[in-house]
């Protein structure tokens, strides 16, 4: 099991990082999440999709896609 990703540890990471790190652009917070991902050894690729609610009328938001170098 240890050479699983777990989503738990990512999302673990998510919470940490909104709780304790503020960033400007959703896009700042997308490369991030990208980054910890890609941390774990077993991620080859990822496809992050952050949005700000309640900016304007629907949501702002961004998508990117990376993969491991």
């Amino acid at each position: 099991f240890r050479d699983v990703f777990s989503y738990d540890l990512i999302t673990d990471r998510i919470r940490m990082m909104a709780e304790s790190e503020h960033h400007e652009l959703v896009e700042s917070v997308a490369e991030a999440v990208a980054e910890a991902a890609l941390a774990h050894p077993r991620a080859v690729s990822v496809m992050v999709r952050v949005e700000k609610l309640a900016v304007v009328a629907g949501s702002v938001g961004v998508e990117i896609v990376r993969r491991r170098a």
